[in-house]
């Protein structure tokens, strides 16, 4: 009975959005034209949903806009807050965000203004995205039934009179709750954001880094070594977005090596193969607007290639501490050692051969005290989005037909109400290659390969275990399930396109241009012409038939790096330039493109320049994220001036 009643309630939401189609599909005599070049800007409503809720700030935004040279925006109007920012009767809307005025219409407004100035407005669609964990809104609360399910193997923590949580960290620091550390990775562990985080053998990890708040002088890390080290390689890794624009390295006192425009998040330091330093300093300007210096990571590597950084004594001007944290040591499963991470200053602890660190940063719970049990399980569970410890959002599971209509109702209400010139669809996707494990999806999945699957999830694959080592294991279905990911969004894609024909709109879609990981989100942006197996391993046989590029008017892929020619990056591929020849490649120059550029990674005028003109004259459009970061970035002139660049090869 409550299926019925759902399915009734979707069917009336669609009712309702098609009831109101008429008005703006009956006013449009045929499909507008794409601009070309695209130049997009996308109008955030995420990072400040109250920005442009009024007529004048919408106004102010596109005199900016227009100004600089962007011929379209595209308005948040359904942002990753899971709700509308247009007067809907299908869904939530932007009013239920605190402080958002009741009767205002963004879309309404934005195309309206938009219009007046000669630009185009489009419609971005954040789709399978039901809200954020932190938040009251959205519609993943008014329908739990709908949150993705995630498949993984989480650590149990278990203490005293039976109190249990869910470590959210393993093996590494998590930004908050408890993280949980076997001895081999205990033995690591410092106290405070150090500069031995940079120099511990761990890359990529917000809590394995090493945070300077010298806001004031260059920042400097010095490595000491007891004995004479020879150095074959220096490389230097920065967290995504902050690239050091200026480095000089020192061995005992010597100038090494130097870069001064340096734009890489991956920094090889050019070294004279067996230099011998007892002591090794690295200097770097400062990389973000706080001022404050970042290094991920910092790799020394002699010609044996052994990374000696890890065994060396770390000073620096300065870090960031956690203050705030407890640090509990167990052995044999019994606490030994409380004590508060600022008591520690910079050492690190003695850890038992046996024993285990747990890191306690929850304000929810108070650590287990000197002689109480304390215990870690690995245990593999399913569990609905909003309560797993993995990222902010939870997503909406896109196998769930009822999902589906209720974003295909929002779509076309869009579509039909509003006299929008196009829809950018923005996180069509599985949220990671962990969803989606409900119920409804292995009854889909078994349905689409007219199979039943006898040991369910694990045909598909058993998770890795990060507390003893374990990697992930593939089952007998495992290719199937990564063929039959794509295949959903696929067909969802198609029913996008349906609407947007029936409307007379343009359809667009806003991808990670990060071709090679992206099937781990279950999306296949390419052209179907093109055979993803023939080049990836991780790719089966037939994969390429799950491509959408041919279903879409423009795409817009994420270039978000911070190096824009390939020759300025040790690794290419991962550059604007190589970026853009990928995803031409992978859609065969079939449709335009818009490539995304995200303001942040791009740290100087001189650099945002370059990184516009190189998207247009390359790629033949481009799309740029966002308009708060322009603002916080002052981009604007550089904006204005890299927008009057034009493709090279415009057919």
């Amino acid at each position: 009975m409550m299926r019925m009643k759902r399915s009734l309630a979707l069917g009336a939401m669609l009712l309702v959005a098609g009831a109101v189609a008429v008005s703006a599909a009956e006013k449009r005599a045929e499909k507008p034209t794409l601009p070309l070049p695209p130049r997009m800007l996308w109008l955030d409503n995420e990072s400040d949903p109250i920005a442009l809720a009024s007529r004048e700030a919408v106004s102010a935004m596109l005199d900016k806009a227009q100004d600089a040279g962007f011929n379209i925006v595209v308005g948040d109007v359904r942002s990753w807050h899971g709700v509308s920012f247009w007067q809907s009767d299908v869904g939530p809307r932007a009013s239920t965000i605190e402080g958002y005025p009741q009767d205002f219409d963004f879309l309404s407004v934005l195309v309206e203004e938009a219009h007046k100035r000669g630009m185009q407005a489009h419609a971005g669609m954040n789709v399978f995205v039901g809200g954020a964990k932190a938040a009251t809104t959205g519609i993943a609360r008014q329908h739990p039934e709908w949150e993705s399910v995630v498949y993984d193997r989480v650590a149990g923590v278990q203490w005293g009179d039976g109190k249990t949580t869910t470590a959210r960290g393993v093996n590494e620091r998590a930004g908050a709750g408890v993280s949980v550390f076997n001895r081999t990775y205990a033995e690591k562990l410092y106290a405070r954001d150090t500069p031995g985080n940079a120099a511990d053998g761990v890359k990529g990890k917000v809590a394995s880094r090493w945070v300077s708040d010298n806001t004031t002088t260059t920042h400097w890390l010095q490595l000491d070594w007891k004995e004479p080290q020879a150095i074959d390689e220096v490389v230097l890794h920065f967290p995504r977005g902050v690239p050091a624009p200026g480095v000089r390295l020192m061995a005992d006192g010597k100038n090494l090596a130097s870069v001064d425009a340096n734009a890489a998040t991956e920094l090889r330091l050019p070294v004279t193969s067996g230099t011998q330093a007892r002591t090794l300093k690295v200097e770097f300007s400062d990389p973000g607007n706080d001022a404050m210096g970042r290094l991920d990571e910092i790799y020394v590597m002699t010609p044996a290639g052994v990374n000696v950084a890890t065994s060396a004594t770390d000073t620096a001007d300065s870090s960031i501490g956690r203050s705030n944290a407890w640090w509990v040591v167990a052995r044999n499963d019994c606490v030994t050692t409380v004590v508060r991470e600022a008591s520690l200053g910079a050492a690190s602890l003695a850890i038992p051969p046996d024993g285990f660190v747990a890191v306690w940063d929850d304000a929810r719970t108070s650590p287990p005290a000197v002689g109480e049990r304390i215990s870690v399980a690995m245990e593999t569970r399913m569990q609905r989005e909003s309560d797993h410890a993995g990222g902010p959002l939870i997503y909406l599971n896109p196998v769930n037909p009822e999902v589906q209509e209720h974003l295909l109702a929002l779509i076309k209400e869009v579509m039909g109400r509003y006299d929008v010139d196009g829809v950018t669809l923005d996180r069509v996707r599985f949220d990671n290659f962990k969803t989606d494990f409900s119920d409804v999806s292995r009854r889909a999945f078994e349905k689409s390969q007219k199979l039943k699957v006898a040991h369910w999830p694990d045909d598909i694959y058993v998770p890795a275990n990060l507390w003893t080592g374990e990697e992930m294991h593939k089952g007998a279905l495992y290719d199937k399930w990564v063929a039959w990911r794509p295949s959903v969004i696929r067909e969802f894609v198609e029913k996008c396109r349906a609407l947007a024909d029936e409307h007379k709109v343009l359809l667009g879609d806003y991808v990670g241009g990060w071709y090679s990981e992206y099937w781990e989100v279950g999306v296949n942006w390419a052209s179907q012409d093109y055979d993803p197996s023939a080049e990836f391993d991780w790719a089966p046989k037939g994969y390429g038939k799950t491509g959408y590029a041919q279903l879409l008017d423009y795409l817009s892929p994420g270039v978000y790096y911070t190096a824009v020619k390939k020759t300025e990056s040790p690794t290419p591929d991962t550059t604007i330039e190589g970026g853009i020849e990928i995803a031409q490649r992978v859609t065969g120059f079939m449709l335009p493109l818009a490539p995304g550029l995200y303001v942040p990674n791009l740290n100087s005028d001189v650099l945002f320049e370059a990184a516009v003109r190189q998207s247009l004259e390359q790629g033949g459009g481009v799309m740029i994220f966002s308009q708060t970061s322009m603002d916080k970035q002052n981009r604007w002139d550089a904006a204005r001036r890299g927008l009057e660049a034009r493709p090279l090869h415009p057919e």
